[in-house]
């Protein structure tokens, strides 16, 4: 059986998923630089979650 899934990364995954939701879900537009903005701290985080879910600390 596999091990636990860690809750930070779970929390990345609901995190990517809850982004502009709504406005995913309805096509409606979303600004292209918002996203990007936070796509780049998004993924710093996502980088940390995956990182300590496999053991190693250093950057991906």
């Amino acid at each position: 059986m596999p091990d636990a899934i860690p809750r930070s990364l779970i929390s990345v995954i609901e995190e990517a998923l809850g982004y502009e939701a709504e406005a995913f879900g309805e096509d409606h537009p979303v600004e292209g630089a918002d996203l990007v903005e936070w796509f780049a701290q998004w993924r710093l985080r996502a980088q940390a979650a995956v990182a300590a879910a496999i053991g190693n600390k250093t950057s991906l």
